[in-house]
């Protein structure tokens, strides 16, 4: 065996089936330190104090000495190397723009990305540091979940960088995400709307626009998304006792079949529009007369929406809410998509009793009517 320990890391042995071969080594290794030594003599002191202050310099941001020089001369001739932010970054959403993302994650990484980039954008890419991210993203007005949406963001664009050879490392590579234990809102079950409040908004639903029944009934009673999921469902993908989710309109790009509940069946008998059209501005009519939101109108913008009772995917959450009681764990893990029974049990259990349940799945519209 020839033992040894490198000028850096750890020491290092080497197995021989005799003696002649591991002398052999150990001859070797003694004429490589001769060798690297007299290299190292025959340099000027301002040479080994350059090399000095460049190894220092790497251990900062994270690369070595070798790295470096490899990095540069793979781009010694092709100009890439002083690429700004901005350039950067326009490329970056060039390529994300005709990998066909979608129109959502595509405007999440402008706003995200963006936002960081605003301001910097003659800066050179190869000079953000970790601490420069670091800084910026530890904002007291910020929720650690809104940290970790951007530390994504951040990771993904540097990652691309260094794939597309502009940067040799990624700044963002050691930053991490803030744990699910540390969030403040653990424990805090997500909103849901009560019985009373979904009966107002199916049956403000009959009243202002029956059309738009099937797209609110597959959202509440089916639990999909409300966007891409049940923006983008046709008649077409509605069989017989199933709902057919096509991966191009799911979060995950994964196709499932949702199952059909006799609710959501009695609701959808009544036809209606599917994909539904304007639908943005007729759901806010309809959640404006269950009086889940109150709307104000401002000539040439949007009406500016308050929501009395309205949360951010409350009804896919009611849904799960409401399944769990009805059907245990499997099928509203395979109607959801998403999540696991750590996942469920966290969130829904225990949010809607058995009984509450029941007069949820009582709303049909023979009894709204």
């Amino acid at each position: 065996m020839v033992s040894w320990r490198p000028p850096t890391g750890k020491r290092q042995r080497r197995f021989f089936a005799g003696k002649p071969q591991a002398e052999a080594c150990q001859q070797d290794l003694a004429a490589q330190k001769d060798s690297a030594g007299a290299g190292w003599l025959g340099l000027s002191p301002d040479q080994r104090n350059d090399i000095a202050l460049l190894v220092a310099e790497g251990n900062r941001g994270g690369f070595t000495l070798r790295e470096a020089v490899e990095f540069y001369l793979r781009h010694q001739d092709s100009g890439r190397m002083a690429s700004t932010l901005g350039e950067a970054f326009d490329r970056f959403m060039a390529e994300k723009q005709a990998m066909r993302l979608a129109p959502k994650t595509l405007a999440a990484f402008r706003s995200t990305v963006g936002r960081f980039i605003s301001g910097r954008e003659q800066a050179a890419l190869g000079g953000i540091r970790r601490e420069d991210l670091q800084t910026w993203l530890q904002r007291p007005d910020w929720a650690p979940r809104t940290f970790n949406t951007y530390l994504t963001s951040l990771a993904a664009f540097f990652r691309w960088a260094v794939a597309a050879d502009l940067l040799l490392k990624s700044p963002a590579v050691s930053l991490r995400k803030i744990g699910f234990r540390q969030m403040p809102d653990v424990d805090e079950a997500p909103a849901i709307l009560s019985v009373t409040q979904c009966e107002s908004l199916m049956a403000a639903t009959m009243r202002m626009d029956l059309g738009l029944a099937p797209y609110v009934a597959v959202c509440l009673f089916g639990g999909l998304r409300p966007e891409r999921e049940a923006g983008a469902l046709v008649w077409g993908e509605i069989e017989a006792g199933f709902i057919s989710v096509r991966g191009l309109h799911a979060k995950d790009r994964q196709r499932r079949r949702v199952a059909i509940h006799p609710t959501l069946r009695a609701w959808l008998d009544l036809g209606g529009d599917l994909p539904p059209l304007n639908r943005r501005k007729r759901f806010e009519v309809v959640r404006e007369e269950a009086g889940l939101i109150r709307r104000e109108k401002r000539p040439g913008k949007r009406n500016k929406i308050t929501p009395t009772g309205w949360v951010q995917d409350c009804l896919r959450h009611t849904f799960a809410s409401n399944y769990l009681p009805e059907f245990w764990v499997e099928k509203p893990v395979e109607a959801l998509g998403h999540g696991d029974y750590a996942m469920l049990f966290r969130h829904y259990r225990n949010l809607v009793s058995v009984e509450q349940a029941h007069e949820f799945w009582a709303l049909t519209p023979q009894r709204l009517k």
